[in-house]
């Protein structure tokens, strides 16, 4: 942008950061934008979180004819193109008159990482002994206290693991948002930075002060949960 650039800026400035905080367009939000975000991300893991445990332990624990080839479609649900479902998600979205609702993204979310959710999880709970669950009923434990009490926490790092895979994904998903989501207020963090970008112009310092402000909730939902992550991942490589 200049005729001589440096690697170096020549004077440091907070004038952008400033800009994206406290100078509100009605296009342009960050903070609510980061806000939405948080919200669609934290209740899409949730939830998926919540539905992957469900299905993953009813698959380990209670395998039925064709379980382990329906454990496998789910993996090659997950990674079919999300393009050509972009028009059937919004037809669904619009007959339930979920389109441009925070809830609408949040099920779109859920449904897509899910199956991926129990596919991963699935190694978890087939590594966990049957027995010791099975002694603790003959303890007189019910089939639901010996899995809260036993198996929910050894596999805790699988489902941190799981969590925080869901929650970056939707962070950072554009696509989907875009076609879901209209209203400005609404918009998630990757729908709010493409306001700074537009066909005659790009607004560089903001786009980039905000860009980099992104990934301060990340770090900070993710730093307690290093030890559980890495661990989830190396264990869940192992197993499979």
């Amino acid at each position: 942008m200049t005729l001589k650039p440096s690697l170096f800026p020549r004077e440091f400035t907070f004038k952008h950061y400033e800009f994206i905080f406290f100078t509100r367009y009605p296009s342009k939000d960050f903070p609510q934008n980061v806000v939405n975000s948080l919200i669609v991300g934290i209740l899409a893991s949730a939830f998926a979180n919540f539905l992957a445990v469900i299905g993953a332990y009813g698959l380990s624990r209670y395998p039925f004819p064709g379980s382990d080839i329906f454990s496998r479609m789910l993996l090659i649900i997950y990674v079919l193109p999300g393009i050509p479902l972009l028009l059937p998600i919004y037809s669904l979205l619009a007959r339930m008159r979920l389109t441009d609702n925070l809830i609408g993204l949040i099920l779109v979310y859920v449904a897509i990482n899910t199956p991926f959710a129990v596919w991963f999880l699935k190694s978890f709970f087939q590594a966990i002994p049957v027995e010791l669950e099975e002694a603790a009923k003959v303890d007189g434990a019910s089939s639901f206290r010996a899995f809260v009490s036993i198996t929910l926490p050894m596999s805790l790092p699988g489902i941190v693991t799981t969590f925080m895979y869901v929650l970056v994904t939707t962070w950072g998903e554009y696509s989907l948002a875009q076609i879901i989501i209209t209203s400005d207020w609404k918009k998630t963090v990757p729908l709010g930075l493409a306001t700074y970008m537009t066909d005659q112009y790009i607004e560089w310092g903001p786009l980039l002060a905000a860009t980099t402000l992104v990934v301060v909730p990340i770090i900070m939902l993710f730093l307690p949960f290093t030890k559980q992550f890495i661990s989830g991942l190396s264990s869940g490589a192992l197993k499979d």
